[in-house]
C-alpha cells in the first residue's frame, strides 16, 4: 500500500540534490520588461547567421503562430533591415501581437527614418485604438 496512515511519516517522493538542499532555481520565462534585452540578443545572433535563423524562425511561426522567441528574432532582423523588408514582418507580428506598443514605435520610427511620413502616419493611426502604450507617445 502506498498510502500511509495516519501517523505514519510520508516519504519524501520530490526530486532533487542529495541531502535534502535546494536545488538551483528554475529559469523563469523570459520577462516582457526584458525585450529589449531579448531584441538585442536576437539581433546580434542574427548578424552571426542571419539567413538561416530567420529561416528556421519563419519555419517555427508556420508551427506555432505564438511562438514569441521565434517572432523575436524575425522582429529584430526587421529593425536592422530596410523598411522595405521589414515592413512584412512588422505587419505579422502585429497582426498576432497588436498590444506589442514597444514594435508598433519601432516600425513607425522606421518608416520616419525613410521619410514615409504617410506611412507613418497611417501607421501611427491605426496602433492608437488598439494600443495606447506610453512608448507610443515618446
Amino acid at each position: 500500500n502506498d498510502v500511509p496512515s495516519k501517523g505514519e511519516p510520508q516519504e519524501d517522493r520530490t526530486e532533487g540534490p542529495p541531502g535534502g538542499a535546494p536545488g538551483p532555481p528554475a529559469s523563469p520565462p523570459p520577462a516582457y520588461e526584458d525585450q529589449e534585452a531579448a531584441v538585442d540578443e536576437a539581433a546580434r545572433l542574427l548578424v552571426r547567421d542571419a539567413p538561416e535563423r530567420v529561416r528556421e524562425a519563419e519555419e517555427r511561426i508556420k508551427r506555432d503562430r505564438y511562438d514569441t522567441e521565434a517572432w523575436t528574432l524575425l522582429a529584430a532582423h526587421a529593425l536592422r533591415s530596410p523598411i522595405e523588408e521589414a515592413r512584412d514582418v512588422y505587419e505579422a507580428f502585429l497582426d498576432v501581437f497588436p498590444m506589442a506598443g514597444r514594435y508598433w514605435k519601432h516600425y513607425v520610427e522606421q518608416e520616419i527614418t525613410a521619410k514615409n511620413y504617410e506611412n507613418a502616419e497611417s501607421i501611427f493611426q491605426r496602433c492608437l485604438p488598439t494600443c495606447p502604450h506610453v512608448d507610443l507617445f515618446r
